[in-house]
């Protein structure tokens, strides 16, 4: 009978485990790191942690396009607490991913402005900036004295000019792989992005971060990423945070 109870007990964890998948991903207790999972109003919401702070400029925002922007008092909720105006600063407090049998997937955040005043601001899209454990933490890596932090990204970067695919982060202490080499033909070369460090390296005078990479021959290394850059709008990394201070037009 114990052993049964115990593979039970294994069996509602697990699938509890799968359902959120929260444990898979390490966050060092940091942004992105899980906090709850809430099931009321026929909405399931999982909030992760997220602090940030940024100015709102509904004005130039699309499709707000108007001098302030509501506030509400939940995620899906259409109960207005406050509004904000172009200028206004304020802090983030947490993510939700709000997935509903009616409305699909929305994603919102928690705001507290200077007034102390809290609510939810709507994103207006339904991607998760945390999904598949992006930003969490892969690995540690240290390389001639000096510690790289390791996470999970992903997008693409393209490439102009000769630049070395290295083993590892850095420069001192690592080997060249391969180079990606553009052509007459092919001018420019799109890499995948693979993972990003935390710390950020000068070379050239280009302050920058490693990035490790997928090219279109499937080969991965390290490349220097002061050296490449996107032909599309928006960040360059599409880091969560990046990605909410783009969303709401930090001038």
């Amino acid at each position: 009978m114990g052993k049964i109870i115990f593979i039970l007990l294994i069996l509602i964890c697990g699938n509890v485990f799968s359902q959120t998948g929260e444990v898979d991903f390490d966050y060092a207790n940091g942004n992105g790191i899980f906090i709850d999972r809430i099931v009321e109003d026929g909405n399931i919401i999982i909030l992760r942690k997220h602090e940030q702070r940024f100015s709102i400029y509904p004005s130039t925002m699309s499709p707000y396009n108007k001098n302030t922007i509501n506030v509400y008092a939940k995620p899906n909720s259409e109960d207005i607490l406050f509004t904000l105006k172009d200028g206004d600063f304020v802090n983030t407090l947490q993510v939700a991913n709000v997935k509903n049998i009616s409305n699909g997937q929305t994603y919102w955040i928690k705001i507290k402005d200077d007034n102390n005043r809290i609510g939810w601001l709507d994103m207006d899209d339904n991607l998760d900036r945390y999904a598949d454990g992006i930003w969490s933490i892969i690995e540690k890596i240290k390389v001639n004295g000096r510690s790289w932090t390791v996470r999970k990204l992903n997008g693409g970067l393209t490439v102009g000019e000769i630049l070395n695919v290295r083993d590892n982060p850095g420069v001192n202490g690592t080997h060249v792989l391969f180079q990606l080499i553009p052509t007459i033909q092919h001018q420019e070369l799109y890499v995948t992005i693979l993972a990003i460090t935390e710390e950020k390296d000068i070379i050239d005078g280009i302050t920058d971060y490693w990035v490790k990479i997928k090219d279109e021959q499937n080969k991965i290394g390290w490349i220097f990423g002061g050296y490449t850059y996107v032909g599309r709008g928006g960040p360059k990394y599409r880091t969560p945070e990046s990605q909410i201070k783009f969303r709401f037009n930090l001038p």
